[in-house]
């Protein structure tokens, strides 16, 4: 069986079936391939494709194409599994800790995932510098939410305190800060250095749910569209994978949708 995890980015999946790909070779066990084009399979050559926190990253239309593509080399009967940020989730929270806020604003904690939150929603969407607002977030605040972060995001949320998360000094933040006005103050060059920031595959270019996915899915040819869990799939073996969830019992956040299809 071929079995593809496109867009991995450091999520690779070494089984002997599976092969990882992804915009650049990061190393021994990755392909490279610019998955914004038709993508170098044969017609009905693949058996499963699995991406996750990619199909965000393009525009609706860019979306389609890539799935068109995805359909075009599946054999009939072959599996996608998408793996997204879930709008309708992280909106539910929102409006949660919104009514919590209003009813007892004093409450830190609350205060703080409620600022977080909203940085989930929309900090990748509208950043214009690496790691956006959520970077300063976490440097500041990633010790007091470390639980709640992760529940939210998963791997990912463990990772970006890890990285992030520890450093709460007032110094490092102004050093931080003063280094993005430095380069503010010429707005012309900036100007074009956001450009090409915004256009470098970090931003997210859309949101979706389940029901507006399964809207695009259709458009691009799929018709059996099933939402899944972390821990829930038609994939042979799944867990073994290791893609959605670890041996450490980790697994990807609550802030994410799954979605397989079959065609």
């Amino acid at each position: 069986m071929k079995k593809i995890n496109l867009a991995c980015g450091g999520k690779l999946c070494l089984l002997p079936e599976w092969e990882n790909v992804d915009f650049q070779n990061s190393g021994k066990h990755v392909k490279s391939m610019n998955l914004s084009k038709k993508l170098k399979y044969k017609d009905d050559s693949v058996d499963v494709i699995y991406h996750s926190q990619f199909i965000e990253h393009l525009n609706p239309e860019q979306g389609l194409f890539f799935l068109k593509e995805c359909l075009r080399i599946l054999k009939k009967g072959g599996i996608m599994r998408i793996v997204t940020p879930d709008f309708e989730n992280q909106v539910m929270e929102y409006l949660s800790l919104l009514n919590q806020m209003k009813s007892d604003p004093n409450n830190i904690n609350n205060s703080l995932k409620y600022k977080w939150i909203k940085l989930e929603i929309l900090d990748q969407l509208a950043r214009n510098q690496s790691g956006g607002e959520q970077v300063i977030f976490l440097m500041k605040n990633g010790k007091k939410l470390r639980d709640y972060i992760i529940n939210r995001l998963g791997r990912s949320g463990r990772d970006l305190l890890d990285h992030f998360g520890h450093s709460s000094d007032d110094g490092f933040l102004k050093s931080f800060a003063r280094k993005w006005y430095r380069k503010i103050k010429n707005f012309g060059s900036i100007h074009s250095k956001i450009g090409k920031f915004r256009l470098g595959g970090e931003v997210h270019y859309t949101v979706y749910d389940a029901y507006d996915l399964k809207v695009l899915l259709n458009r691009a040819g799929f018709n059996s569209v099933e939402v899944m869990s972390f821990d829930k799939s038609n994939i042979p073996d799944w867990n073994l994978t290791e893609l959605d969830s670890t041996n450490d019992g980790l697994h990807d956040g609550k802030n994410c949708l799954f979605i397989e299809v079959v065609k």
